[in-house]
């Protein structure tokens, strides 16, 4: 795709939404800076914020290698004046002294040992050790991951008994997921497992006393923590708690959220638990070792939790149920993790807080179209339709509102690809105490994808969009930051490692950013102002995606980074550097 099309795409959006309209918001300040040739064919490595001397530091890596790294820094002041230029090269380990942030390896090619945990077709545990590849890409800073699958162990308990690993979802692809969750950083993985129990002793032992094993790369395991119930439970959820944040690619070294409900159905009779609606919330470090176990009473039957977030010291669980019409419908089936991706009824939202459940909300479908609110140039409302949804961004203001990012998404196939559609904007509002204020949805013109895109992997429907909440300086709105994606670049480079010859590939989103604001009391969002127009350059800029934006004076006021274009096209040189001030006073 030529990058005059991409550009086309992105104008599109970005005149979608009322570039020339009257009232359209306006940046503090803007700047467009010629950067060297050598910067653009490099990478913005870091971006360094120093408050006292109202001073912003662009790093840019130009040049790197095994033996030495070259950088570009070009220093700007808070009005975003450019102050200073000039180039630096260090050897790569003075280059890790002085900027910290490097994260260049000592070697360029890493091996090591991992596993990965399955379950075979009667549901008993397998441990698969994999062979994982780390191959440093010099060029870009980042790494390329391979892996292979070597030897499988299916683990026994002391008495000869296998374990049986609960199936709580399905991918894209149809293939199921476990209670397991792999440690990439270290090669390890934990499993959630049941250890099998004689007929005659307890054929439930495995619904009821729950392990959570540890293996590593040499399959040696142990079991650091375990978890129990007087009545059968299953898992319904195992996953890593993510950071509230705009980057949702961000994986970190956070503890993991495994849910619990009671499990019933044909055999279990008198055993099920007499408590259908309660939940169990347990939290565990990566070393496996429990950190919380909290109960919680669900409102919502056949809940299937989409990802669980925490944020200001506060766990958020949520996702699409159905309406909970008798505590009975709780319960959880055997086939409960063919999950679907519409068809739901209500959205449950769960808040940790404490070492308890500060709230359990569940609104209906109902209630979302009667709180829905959209923009006055926005022909036709943005509705909750009750489908599956990924957070694009959780934030909680001073005041303890709670606003979700939200974008339902469904299965979709083009060619041989088949990945997750993603349909309009949504942000759910939510009080302190969990309940819903409003809705408010937003057309996205993206979501129908682009016309003559052959390849999918270009095509901005396929990716999510990511938004950020940034509360203003009265406390009574809040502006809606919306990163939206015009356009998805391919990009490929081929360099010799160790005598062989890679050829790495990629597809990357870029962004725009376009900035609505909420009235909190008048539950009322305005219009959104697309920006990147760069000065009055003619330009169109896409936000850098490593650092799309940087929160200045303490968090008071923030700062967007941009460049001019695809500066990996052939048709395109990618000069210019765009930076942009948002106050929220002066909006």
């Amino acid at each position: 795709m030529k990058t005059l099309k991409l550009l086309t795409a992105g104008f599109i959006v970005a005149s979608t939404f009322g570039m020339s309209d009257a009232s359209a918001q306006k940046l503090a300040a803007e700047n467009t800076v010629e950067i060297s040739g050598k910067s653009k064919r490099g990478y913005l490595g870091n971006v360094v914020v120093d408050d006292t001397k109202q001073q912003l530091d662009l790093v840019f890596v130009t040049k790197s290698t095994n033996r030495k790294v070259k950088f570009q820094v070009y220093q700007f002041d808070y009005d975003l004046k450019l102050i200073n230029q000039f180039a630096d090269e260090q050897e790569v380990e003075r280059a890790r002294e002085k900027y910290k942030w490097i994260k260049a390896p000592k070697e360029d090619v890493q091996v090591f040992n991992g596993v990965t945990a399955e379950g075979d077709m009667m549901g008993n545990l397998v441990f698969k050790k994999k062979e994982i590849t780390l191959k440093y890409n010099w060029w870009t800073g980042k790494y390329q991951k391979e892996q292979k699958i070597l030897d499988k162990l299916k683990p026994k308990s002391e008495d000869g008994k296998s374990y049986l690993l609960s199936v709580i979802g399905m991918d894209e692809d149809g293939k199921q997921q476990y209670s397991a969750f792999d440690i990439d950083e270290t090669g390890e993985v934990i499993a959630i497992v049941g250890e099998k129990g004689k007929i005659k002793d307890d054929p439930y032992k495995h619904q009821k006393e729950f392990k959570i094993m540890k293996a590593n790369g040499n399959l040696d395991m142990t079991v650091p923590g375990e978890v129990t119930f007087a009545n059968p439970h299953t898992v319904i959820y195992c996953g890593l708690i993510k950071e509230g944040s705009i980057d949702v690619d961000e994986v970190g070294l956070g503890d993991i959220a495994i849910v619990y409900a009671p499990i019933a159905g044909q055999g279990y009779g008198k055993i099920k638990d007499p408590n259908p609606t309660t939940f169990t919330y347990v939290r565990i470090g990566r070393d496996g070792i429990v950190k919380e176990k909290i109960d919680f009473t669900t409102k919502a039957a056949k809940w299937t939790i989409d990802a669980v977030y925490e944020t200001e010291g506060q766990v958020i669980i949520y996702g699409p149920g159905k309406i909970l019409k008798t505590p009975e419908d709780a319960y959880r089936g055997a086939y409960d993790f063919m999950q679907k991706e519409k068809g739901f009824e209500n959205f449950q939202i769960v808040g940790i807080k404490d070492g308890k459940a500060a709230f359990v909300t569940a609104p209906n479908l109902d209630e979302f179209e009667a709180k829905n609110s959209k923009p006055d140039n926005q022909k036709k409302p943005v509705l909750y339709k009750g489908g599956r949804i990924e957070i694009g961004g959780l934030d909680i203001t001073s005041s303890g509102d709670l606003f979700i990012n939200a974008q339902e998404w469904s299965y979709d196939a083009m060619g041989s690809y088949r990945g997750k559609k993603y349909h309009d904007f949504l942000m759910f509002h939510f009080d302190k105490a969990g309940n819903l204020v409003k809705c408010y949805g937003i057309d996205n013109p993206q979501k129908a994808g682009l016309k003559g895109t052959a390849d999918p992997r270009q095509d901005p429907k396929y990716y999510q969009t990511s938004s950020k909440i940034f509360e203003g300086s009265d406390k009574n709105s809040v502006f809606w930051m919306q990163f939206f994606i015009g356009n998805v670049e391919r990009r490929s480079i081929s360099e010799d490692v160790l005598g062989m010859k890679y050829t790495y590939t990629w597809w990357t989103p870029r962004k725009q950013v376009r900035i609505g604001k909420i009235d909190i009391s008048g539950a009322t969002v305005g219009n959104f102002t697309a920006f990147g127009e760069g000065s009055g350059t003619g330009k169109k800029f896409y936000l850098m995606n490593e650092f799309p934006v940087i929160e200045i004076n303490g968090g008071k006021q923030a700062v967007f980074i941009g460049e001019d274009t695809n500066i990996w096209g052939s048709d395109s040189s990618g000069d210019y550097l765009w930076l942009g001030k948002f106050d929220p006073s002066k909006m």
